[in-house]
């Protein structure tokens, strides 16, 4: 009972699913006088859905690590949690408010994964580093 008074509503809300909402509203209605206010509102639409899960995010990482003293103890735990929370905090906002057009060569799609990889996998050195020290 304590959960359906306390964090119950921000967990609602950061599950439901607001932008996949807006683009259906958007193509259901295709007579949008400026494309670009579909744009600008499915926009808006992500960046206030992080908010509740912000809210979240960092009360439960309080408690992660004052109750488990796991994420002190290996290099590699806090390093794998650190870079979850990255993900989840980064999840969708690369693109966005950009335009971007993805490429149907498969040379330069393969080229974008290995970047991305590549840079994950050094940002996870650089924290597991950081966790030695």
């Amino acid at each position: 009972m304590k959960y359906l008074s306390s964090y119950f509503t921000i967990d609602i809300l950061s599950i439901i699913p607001l932008p996949q909402m807006v683009i259906l509203a958007m193509i259901i209605s295709p007579t949008c006088s400026a494309p670009y206010v579909g744009k600008d509102l499915l926009k808006y639409t992500v960046i206030a859905q992080y908010v509740p899960r912000l809210l979240r995010i960092y009360p439960l990482f309080k408690e992660v690590t004052s109750t488990s003293g796991i994420l002190t103890e290996t290099a590699w735990a806090g390093a794998a949690y650190n870079l979850f929370l990255y993900m989840l905090a980064s999840h969708n906002q690369g693109s966005v408010g950009q335009g971007l057009e993805t490429s149907t060569y498969v040379g330069e799609i393969i080229f974008a994964i290995s970047i991305a990889v590549f840079g994950l996998v050094l940002f996870a050195s650089l924290i597991g580093n950081m966790q030695v020290l």
